[in-house]
């Protein structure tokens, strides 16, 4: 940003109109300079901070413009993290370059990898945008174990969950669901959204967590659980929540099952998304205003309705790589949020 007052109150620019140049910046040999002071600020007003518009200054707004974007494009880039997970009994995994970990995923493997394998059924609670999907992923490959998982819903039945059948041939053949052929040949399976989902599916799901085997609706034989099957659900509230209202109560016989771990936002992520930008200048101020966002919407007690997660960050964090200003990302982001809380939450942000 252009400040429009120097500790001088003198600007020196090619028009009386213009901020003072940024510095070592040297205009074109014929161009006209001006020397203006302006008028002296009250002593008892707080100095108000203003967004230029460069594109209003013409050639010289233009050549501002470069300077700046070659200097944020020659800044340092935020740094590249190589992480390497060991857990005991299983081989060191190093995680795809430029990954970074929550803060608790220790917690999270070291519960994924308990000795008893009927107990290996974890529980994440946090908001949306708060890193559980990709957490459960990088559980699989700190493992090396495969992948799958299903998002619930009311409309999910307990058919649907165990699995399908469908008549071949004149012969009834039933078809496991990718949670049951999981649960036999091993890997990490995310219930996501577990708390949407409808009662008898959770039930159904009680049984499979809680024994070492499970008996799906039209199986011929019951299916023995993989000793590498880890479940992982994600939930975004335990309770009635009026921010979540389409969450369902889950019931101490449910909840028992698990291990149960909140999950909230986390740093490292955060600054690791923000590096998308591109420019450790802007990362640091995604960070910082991310930061801020987040804090007003707790004070507000607007948790759950309006949520700035890491998708969000993403997202302006690419916008802002493509040359869009900084401000201007954020107001994208928010564009779908009410007029008044999109004000509220975009007050005092300035870059």
């Amino acid at each position: 940003m252009v400040e429009p007052h120097g500790a001088d109150n003198t600007h020196t620019a090619t028009d009386d109109k213009l901020p003072k140049p940024m510095a070592n910046f040297n205009p074109a040999p014929s161009a006209k300079v001006h020397t203006f002071t302006l008028p002296p600020r009250p002593a008892d007003t707080a100095p108000a901070k203003k967004n230029f518009n460069l594109d209003a200054f013409g050639d010289l707004g233009a050549a501002i413009r470069e300077e700046i974007d070659a200097r944020i494009e020659s800044s340092p880039k935020a740094p590249s993290v190589t992480v390497t997970v060991s857990v005991p009994g299983y081989a060191p995994v190093t995680l795809p370059a430029g990954e970074t970990v929550h803060e608790r995923f220790s917690g999270l493997l070291l519960r994924c990898t308990s000795q008893m394998p009927k107990d290996r059924n974890v529980l994440l609670v946090g908001p949306r945008g708060s890193g559980k999907t990709h957490a459960a992923e990088q559980v699989a490959k700190s493992l090396g174990l495969a992948f799958d998982g299903v998002s619930m819903s009311g409309g999910t039945t307990e058919r649907a969950f165990w699995g399908s059948t469908t008549l071949q041939n004149g012969t009834m053949s039933w078809k496991p669901s990718r949670f049951v052929d999981m649960f036999a040949k091993g890997g990490v399976f995310l219930i996501d959204e577990l708390d949407k989902a409808d009662p008898t599916v959770v039930t159904a799901l009680n049984m499979a967590t809680s024994n070492g085997y499970i008996v799906p609706v039209d199986a011929a034989e019951r299916i023995e659980r993989h000793p590498d099957f880890i479940v992982i659900a994600g939930a975004n509230a335990l309770a009635n929540d009026r921010a979540y209202t389409a969450s369902v109560r889950l019931d101490a016989s449910s909840l028992d099952r698990f291990a149960i771990m909140t999950w909230g936002y986390s740093d490292a992520i955060t600054k690791h998304v923000a590096g998308q930008c591109g420019s450790e200048l802007h990362a640091e101020w995604l960070v910082t205003t991310t930061g801020q966002i987040r804090r007003r919407i707790a004070a507000k007690g607007w948790s759950g309705e309006v949520e700035w997660g890491t998708r969000s960050i993403a997202r302006v964090a690419s916008w802002i790589r493509a040359k869009v200003a900084p401000i201007e990302a954020i107001a994208m982001e928010m564009e779908a949020l009410p007029a008044q809380v999109r004000d509220e939450l975009r007050t005092g942000i300035t870059f």
